[in-house]
């Protein structure tokens, strides 16, 4: 009896203390216990997906009332903070062939939500035909509207797999949680027109998936990142954890978004021998709201838990700056040579192309001017501006982009470079031809020439994607001085690459 006294001593001090050092996450970071919403908003059917208007005065959230199908749901919070009971959304919830869900509020009339819907058809009965996928949901005056999110190379792929979807507006990135083979995994993705204000109008580049230790091999899913861009909540079933599911948070350790510590369990003040899942924070950061089935009503129910103060400061992180002040920045004469050649087809290289050329775009000025020629069997204009001041068009010209050509005529294309580029020579300004491609060819004794009689027109040469033909395209520029070498292979962390390197050179 004694031994087996001091066995269970033994085994309730090693629980104890693994519930403090697991628990240590979560008491850096919340205070006191988790709440249930109660009967305003929870019953015994299933709640989930809580997602907080940019005021944080309305609670949307989607509910299993209606046959198996989920409904989005409202609550609106009055001034001693109570929340209303909660009402169906009406713009957002029509008849439909699936269940809707709500995965972010831009404002009271536009939200990111699953689904592509179409027209009904005749033997709907008058219920939307819902296809998998993400649309916006505009509501206006009680109707709504949809408009499918535009995926490069992706949309095949994609339906029918999204698991959970979260915006990050600070950083115009996309979140996503879905499922290529048995488990979820957890994948980012970025636009590739980010100068874009209109979110409509963005189209989002290939999903690039989390670091093992993210995307694990168990199910991770429900994403959610803190305004400041610094902490990645998610949920996972991986083995360590209290129950079913548990919520972790990763820390942001680099300048990129794939940049994240190992994860840690938020704890038993949020986590419990059941399912938690669908983190999310109050605008104002003051609340952490979760779903959980610990303690619910009968299924899933929200609960909430206070967060320590003070709260953090640190500003939002945005996309790299698209200001080139004129004070500390010359005029630049910009010529790019854009590779047409069928390669740049394979993968994602016209999305680097996009994205770096956009952000670029994005910073030239009405004093900047800017040429576009296309390469590949010929080379061929494509748009030119003596005063960079209508970015809409060239932002639409760098989306239509299409490559079709046999070959990869580079050595044309730069006299071609060159002579544009000289026949609009500005006087102290930045002259700069940048030759962006996947390929390689030979450099001709006339552009040896050329390159070694214009040194005011600096030759950039930029290559797009890790091949083993760009290393050597770049090895053969690295002998000219005066010729500058780039590389674009990541969406996320190469997308300043072209600004910055125009602000080095154009610089006062």
């Amino acid at each position: 009896m004694q031994r087996y006294m001091r066995r269970n001593m033994r085994y309730s001090l090693f629980v104890c203390l693994f519930l403090w050092v697991v628990g240590t996450a979560s008491a850096q970071e919340f205070d006191g216990l988790r709440e249930n919403l109660g009967a305003a908003l929870n019953d015994a059917q299933d709640q989930i997906l809580p997602v907080f208007s940019q005021r944080g005065d309305t609670l949307f959230f989607s509910e299993n009332a209606l046959g198996g199908q989920y409904r989005i749901m409202f609550s609106v919070r009055d001034g001693n903070n109570t929340w209303s009971p909660k009402r169906l959304f009406m713009p957002l919830s029509p008849p439909s062939d699936g269940s809707q869900y709500v995965f972010a509020a831009l404002n009271k009339r536009r939200f990111l939500v699953n689904g592509i819907f179409a027209a009904p058809d005749s033997s709907s009965n008058g219920r939307l035909r819902q296809n998998k996928g993400l649309s916006w949901g505009s509501s206006e005056k009680g109707t709504a509207d949809w408009k499918a999110l535009s995926f490069t190379w992706f949309n095949s792929q994609v339906h029918g797999r999204f698991a959970n979807a979260f915006l990050h507006q600070p950083s115009k990135t996309l979140w996503l949680s879905f499922a290529e083979g048995n488990n979820r995994d957890l994948y980012v993705c970025l636009p590739e027109n980010p100068a874009e204000a209109d979110w409509g109008k963005i189209r989002w580049g290939n999903p690039t998936k989390l670091p093992e230790t993210l995307s694990s091999q168990y199910d991770d899913t429900t994403p959610f990142v803190s305004e400041d861009g610094r902490n990645l909540y998610f949920a996972s079933n991986r083995p360590g954890g209290y129950g079913a599911e548990d919520i972790y948070v990763a820390k942001r350790v680099g300048a990129g978004w794939l940049d994240w510590s190992a994860p840690e369990n938020l704890g038993f003040q949020v986590n419990s021998n059941k399912a938690e899942l669908y983190f999310t924070l109050t605008p104002d950061g003051k609340e952490a709201w979760f779903v959980s089935y610990k303690f619910s009503a009968g299924a899933g129910d929200l609960f909430r838990i206070q967060r320590k103060s003070p709260l953090a400061t640190t500003p939002p992180e945005t996309l790299p700056a698209a200001a080139l002040p004129e004070t500390r920045y010359k005029p630049n004469n910009i010529v790019c040579l854009l590779d047409h050649s069928g390669s740049m087809n394979k993968e994602n290289r016209l999305s680097l192309l996009r994205s770096a050329l956009g952000v670029l775009v994005s910073a030239l000025r009405p004093i900047d001017k800017i040429s576009l020629h296309g390469f590949g069997d010929a080379v061929f204009p494509i748009y030119r501006s003596e005063s960079v001041r209508d970015k809409d068009t060239i932002q639409k010209i760098l989306e239509t982009l299409r490559a079709s050509s046999l070959t990869t005529n580079g050595s044309a294309a730069i006299l071609e470079g060159y002579k544009t580029a000289e026949k609009y020579v500005t006087k102290g300004a930045n002259n700069e031809v940048f030759l962006i491609t996947d390929g390689l060819f030979k450099i001709t004794p006339s552009v040896e020439m050329l390159i070694r009689a214009q040194p005011h027109i600096q030759l950039t040469v930029v290559v797009i994607a890790q091949t083993e033909e760009g290393d050597q395209l770049m090895r053969q520029f690295q002998r000219f001085q005066n010729v500058q070498t780039l590389k674009i292979t990541d969406l996320e962390r190469d997308r300043d690459v072209l600004l910055e390197n125009v602000k080095k050179n154009a610089v006062r």
